[in-house]
Formats: C-alpha cells, structure tokens, sequence
C-alpha cells in the first residue's frame, strides 16, 4: 500500500511539473517578441544581443528552475523560471518567468553571462534533452551552481556544479570540476549550516 502511496504522490508531482513548465515555456514563446521590443535602442549589448537584428533569429531554449540555497542548508523554491534565449544555437539571455500578483508572465530578459556558463556547463555534462535542469543561487554568497536530475528526481539528490561565480567564490582553478552533494555543498560555503 505504501509503495502505490509513493507512486501517485511521484505521478502528481510530474504532472503538476510537466504543466508548470509548459506554462512557463508557452508564456515566453508567446511574449518573447513583443517583450524584446521593449529593449531600449542602443542597449541590446547589456541584453545579450549585438544588435536589434539578432531579435528576428531568436529561439527558446532550456527551461531553469530557479532556487535558493537558505542559512540551513536547504533548497527552497523562488517560484520563478530561466528560459534560454539562443541566437544561432549560441545561449545569448535568459528570460526570467514567473507568478506575480497571479499572472504568469515574463520579468526580465538578460543574464548573458549567465547563460554563457549554462551552456558551458550543459556541453560538459552531456545533459540529456530531457533532464531536470535547477539553477541553486546561495544568494548570501552571491554565487551559483547547477544540477541536472531525471525529472521524476528531488533536488535535493542531485551533485551541483559551480558556475562562474561559485567558481571564484570557492577559489577554483579552470582544470577542477568538482561536483556537490547538498550536505557537502552547505558545508564547503560559509554563511550555511547543515
């Protein structure tokens, strides 16, 4: 009885994902056009864009839930979503999705560094089409990692790779490439119990 228990809880919780995340992507497909137009002229580049052009060959990409890592130690969902903009198969921005006041509807569009180290990262951990894919931001720390987990996985079980900003944070050199569990990660960076 348990185990059937175990299964429905497992099969809800997919679900509930699998359409969140297709609100998310239909959002940003949806208003991604109209939203780039809001870019001022002249300011593309702090966008993650060389010139207005580049809007006409935009396409979305991976779908980042994003988290924070709190003073415990713990995962805690923000309620918002990373979609990757890519200009030529090159991840140029990221838009920013989520609820607020009850309307799902796009926030921001930016973050070019960002989505540079998300595509590196991605091209070297061979992510599957189909992976789970959680930005964990310390936001004490100012720093980020990232995971990709099968879908029906809990964060929490995933080994989290530090990007740029964690890298330097935790004094890294390029040639390392450690990966955390989340009770080495809460030990390896201050301001976190565990």
């Amino acid at each position: 009885m348990k185990k059937v228990a175990v299964f429905f809880l497992t099969l809800c919780t997919s679900l509930f994902g699998f359409s969140q995340n297709s609100r998310i992507m239909q959002v940003a497909q949806n208003n991604l056009k109209s939203y780039l137009e809001v870019i001022p002229a002249g300011l593309e580049q702090q966008h993650g864009f060389h010139n207005r052009a580049e809007f006409a060959k935009v396409t979305l990409g991976s779908l980042y839930q994003i988290t924070a890592l709190d003073k415990e130690g713990r995962i805690t969902p923000t309620g918002f979503f990373y979609v990757v903009v890519s200009v030529d198969n090159e991840f140029r921005a990221l838009l920013t999705v989520g609820e607020v006041n009850g309307k799902t509807e796009i926030q921001s569009v930016g973050a070019s560094i960002l989505a540079h180290d998300l595509q590196v990262a991605e091209e070297k951990e061979k992510v599957a089409a189909d992976a789970r894919r959680v930005l964990l931001n310390d936001y004490i720390n100012g720093c980020s990692f990232v995971t990709y987990n099968e879908q029906n996985k809990p964060v929490e079980d995933g080994m989290f790779i530090p990007l740029s900003s964690a890298r330097s944070f935790l004094g890294l050199s390029d040639d390392v490439q450690p990966s955390y569990s989340l009770p080495e990660l809460a030990k390896s960076i201050p301001g976190h119990s565990r």
